[in-house]
């Protein structure tokens, strides 16, 4: 995920939907979008559809979405 330019891993079962509104004010930032491919691959080391948030090289931040149903 971009936070305001910044990389960001949110983590979310494979059911759910991000709310990115809500993402964004959660990470403290204004606005949130799918982060480039390249990029998330460049940065974490690891192949899209494959990113490993606990074997990454370079450790971004994250938010941990949660939901009350």
């Amino acid at each position: 995920m971009n936070v305001d330019g910044v990389l960001h891993i949110a983590i979310l079962l494979s059911t759910n939907k991000i709310d990115l509104k809500a993402y964004a004010m959660a990470c403290k930032g204004k606005r949130a979008d799918l982060a480039d491919a390249q990029l998330a691959q460049s940065s974490t080391g690891y192949v899209i559809d494959g990113n490993s948030l606990f074997a990454q090289k370079k450790h971004e931040g994250f938010c941990l979405a949660s939901t009350n149903r």
